[in-house]
């Protein structure tokens, strides 16, 4: 009887310590590269980058706080000295990573990172 008891709480740690794994949702449950259907060929500031800045970041950066992430001529600034790479990238201690409640996808860094790539154009 005491050696299942124990067995049945070495079993029972030993399946609660694997219960809290963390892992990037994309990666996790896609099976695949999440890059692979990212479409980053020719991204614009209008059709993209504009949207993915309004779901993620003017919430709270649309002119009420120190950041105004709202329109193409407030966020240059922080395109320009990397800030908004540095924040949605979360890899970089120099800046607090954003936006706070949870990470920008993969492929909206992505389409970014080629927005910013080819000149950061006002299109």
């Amino acid at each position: 009887m005491k050696i299942k008891f124990g067995f049945f709480i070495v079993a029972l740690l030993a399946l609660s310590a694997t219960g809290c794994y963390y892992d990037n949702e994309e990666t996790l449950y896609s099976g695949v590269d999440p890059l692979a259907n990212c479409d980053t060929l020719n991204v614009t500031y209008s059709a993209a980058v504009s949207a993915i800045m309004t779901s993620n970041c003017t919430n709270c950066h649309n002119g009420s706080v120190q950041f105004d992430l709202a329109s193409y001529s407030t966020l240059k600034p922080y395109v320009d000295n990397q800030t908004l790479l540095k924040a949605i990238k979360r890899n970089d201690t120099s800046v607090n990573p954003m936006p706070p409640s949870g990470a920008v996808s993969t492929c909206d860094i992505a389409k970014i990172e080629a927005w910013i790539n080819s000149g950061a154009p006002n299109n």
